[in-house]
């Protein structure tokens, strides 16, 4: 293993709060708004942006956007890294809205190993509607648990990988939930070379009288589509690497829209991993 002290730390932290891509009712390139991207060696940055509107189909108030880097202060602490992603008086063709989003990731690197400490605290809903109806999301933020020991990645850890089978499990079998979702949410991880990945979400429960059927995080609502909740993807380097990395992304909102409109939009994402490098 590298010297914990002269190898050095590479950071890596993107945000960003809104981005998509419409066909209609018009067809429109969203651009990432409010969108951040930590440098290699830390520090900090933030963006904001005040009332964005693309006609009549997307809108919200303000948004900002944080990432930071930089190595703990107390004894013992690795590299901290903060990526948040917060957009206010969200509106969607008047049928999805929210008050606040909030997605916010922050890991903790080893000065020693590579495998971080994940957590998903700040992430929130506040205020989450469709066509006027509250959407009551309860979300689980310690999913992913705590740090697997022995530096293991995570997606060689029997306990993270449980609970997230265990809560795919309880809506994949469903006779309609829709493909995509089914094809996006298997349960176990999925090899691309070096690199195995898992998708799953933070949300636990979803409750209230509104237009659309709930599929675990997945909403579909006829004649708008398809609204995917707080999605988390973990990837990790297969750790026979010398310097192996875990990357997590988090989408709060995915809506991919059929019928009035098409196309896809992202609300409240953040990417982080960092690590060593030679």
């Amino acid at each position: 293993m590298p010297d914990a002290v002269t190898r050095e730390q590479v950071y890596h932290a993107e945000a960003t709060a809104l981005s998509g891509m419409l066909q209609m009712p018009l067809k429109q390139t969203i651009d990432p708004q409010a969108a951040a991207t930590l440098h290699p060696k830390g520090g900090y940055l933030s963006q904001k942006t005040g009332d964005f509107r693309l006609e009549a189909v997307v809108a919200f108030r303000s948004a900002h956007t944080q990432v930071s880097g930089l190595l703990g202060t107390k004894e013992g602490h690795g590299h901290a890294t903060l990526t948040t992603a917060v957009v206010e008086g969200l509106n969607i063709l008047e049928i999805l809205t929210c008050d606040r989003v909030v997605s916010q990731i922050a890991t903790e690197h080893p000065l020693e190993g590579h495998t971080p400490e994940i957590t998903f605290l700040g992430t929130r809903f506040e205020n989450l509607r469709i066509a006027g109806h509250p959407v009551h999301v309860k979300l689980d933020i310690n999913r992913v648990g705590p740090k697997p020991p022995n530096d293991i990645h995570y997606l060689h850890e029997p306990g993270f990988l449980g609970r997230v089978s265990k809560y795919i499990e309880s809506f994949r079998d469903h006779k309609d939930l829709p493909q995509p979702a089914r094809e996006r949410y298997t349960g176990t991880s999925k090899v691309d070379g070096d690199q195995h990945s898992i998708e799953f979400s933070l949300v636990d429960e979803i409750k209230g009288e509104f237009p659309g059927t709930v599929f675990g995080n997945v909403i579909h609502v006829p004649h708008f589509g398809t609204i995917y909740l707080a999605t988390v993807k973990i990837t990790c380097d297969d750790d026979k690497k010398t310097y192996p990395k875990t990357t997590i992304e988090l989408k709060m909102l995915d809506v991919q829209m059929g019928c009035i409109g098409e196309g896809g939009i992202l609300v409240g994402t953040g990417k982080t991993n960092g690590g060593s490098g030679p």
